[in-house]
């Protein structure tokens, strides 16, 4: 696989449709080198598996077909299903939130159901199968979703009732201490959560923040990822949610959480962390006036009122630049020059934020598949803030192993980077791909 994000791009403009099919490929998907492709992707317009003019239009689709442009014109893709909305002649699904997993991605959609796609060996969308998939599929007696959290071998949804359910690997799930089985194919209940207003989802644990401000964790605990003290490596792991040891008046009012580490922004603006790199219960990490943050294994962020955003862990050079001081590994340091920021995505070697006064997505640190969002970079690394092109009006943001994705404020979803999590085998996209 190219690792030169313009190579990909200039390979992507040449696709040859005449191997025979060796796989089948799923609804919305069809067969292009060899490999399941969306219907809607503008790179492999269907049967051609060419680039689209359009994408999704009705006169690309029919040129596809064999049919005529002039046909094609005299009848446009005027109607998409009920959970999709039409937009310049394609149909995408209408998504109020996203939440990015390290194998899988899901989507909020506005009727209160729940859209998964990526890898599927641990039952992680929930579809009651094991079946991988290329396109949205919808998780199983899920409607009435405040929130969605993907994490790494799990998925959990934060109900609107105040209830949290989980699916994927047991040790998140509600069968956690009874299961003969590895994993719950459709989502469960976790036992003693009824007030929960939203859930964060690490690699094998979630926390959930209650109405009260308190925090609650279940799941695998092997470097103190539940936040409830003892010795790193001795902690034990808890099927049933346990109380974060937050300190007397600290009151939780968002929450981030990654393979081995979990963060809550207190009401105080400040931030408190537990996990692999930190301790074994909540520390303060030193911001200050903080409204948001964003955490992953040795990268965490956050930003104020203001829109300004620190960063500091042992990746930290990713963002801040190679000569930054070290100490920006100990102490939350200012990231310089990115504008106003409204959201986060934090990954391990770089960082995407969202401008709350243009609305518009800019990247900085490392750019490894694309991972900054232009397809003219060249160099593995960018210290300033590189736009992501073509992508405007964006609402939110969410990242995982090396891809990120973004909501626009009209409900479509699109996505960059290192898309294998997503079920495409040409991974490497550097520029933004209306994935649904």
């Amino acid at each position: 696989m190219p690792s030169d994000p313009q190579q990909v791009v200039a390979e992507s403009t040449a696709r040859d449709a005449s191997t025979g099919p060796t796989v089948s490929c799923g609804a919305g998907t069809h067969l292009c080198d060899n490999q399941c492709v969306s219907d809607t992707d503008p790179l492999y317009c269907r049967q051609t598996c060419e680039p689209c003019e359009s994408p999704g239009t009705a006169v690309n689709e029919a040129k596809a077909e064999g049919t005529t442009e002039d046909d094609a014109e005299l009848a446009p893709v005027t109607e998409c299903p009920a959970d999709q909305f039409l937009q310049d002649g394609s149909c995408h699904l209408d998504a109020v939130q996203i939440s990015a997993g390290l194998g899988h991605f899901c989507v909020l959609l506005r009727d209160t159901t729940v859209r998964c796609a990526g890898n599927n060996n641990e039952g992680t969308l929930g579809d009651g199968t094991f079946a991988s998939s290329a396109v949205p599929v919808t998780v199983t007696g899920l409607s009435g979703v405040r929130q969605v959290s993907a994490g790494g071998r799990s998925t959990c949804a934060a109900m609107e009732d105040g209830t949290v359910n989980c699916w994927g690997h047991t040790i998140l799930t509600a069968s956690a201490s009874a299961s003969t089985t590895k994993s719950a194919l459709t989502p469960e209940p976790i036992r003693g959560i009824d007030d929960a207003v939203a859930v964060a989802t690490g690699n094998a644990t979630a926390c959930a923040l209650l109405r009260t401000g308190a925090v609650s964790c279940w799941g695998q605990n092997s470097v103190g990822q539940l936040g409830t003290g003892g010795i790193a490596f001795e902690t034990a792991d808890s099927a049933e949610p346990v109380s974060v040891l937050l300190s007397s008046g600290d009151v939780a009012v968002s929450l981030g959480a990654t393979s081995g580490n979990a963060c809550a922004v207190l009401a105080s603006g400040r931030v408190k962390c537990w996990g692999s790199d930190f301790e074994t219960t909540p520390v303060d990490v030193g911001f200050e006036g903080a409204v948001g943050v964003g955490t992953s294994d040795s990268l965490t962020c956050a930003w104020n009122a203001q829109g300004e955003l620190h960063c500091y862990g042992s990746s930290a050079d990713a963002v801040l630049g190679p000569e930054s001081d070290e100490s920006a590994s100990l102490v939350p340091t200012p990231v310089q020059g990115i504008g106003s920021v409204r959201e986060v995505a934090v990954n391990g070697g770089y960082v995407c934020f969202l401008d709350r006064d243009t609305s518009l997505v800019h990247c900085t640190g490392r750019n490894g598949s694309g991972a900054l969002g232009d397809p003219s970079l060249v160099a593995d690394s960018w210290y300033a803030p590189v736009a992501v092109v073509g992508l405007s009006d964006v609402s939110a943001l969410a990242t995982a192993s090396g891809y990120t994705c973004a909501l626009r404020t009209e409900g479509s979803v699109w996505c960059w980077g290192n898309l294998q999590a997503l079920g495409a085998t040409d991974s490497a996209r550097a520029a933004p791909w209306a994935a649904w």
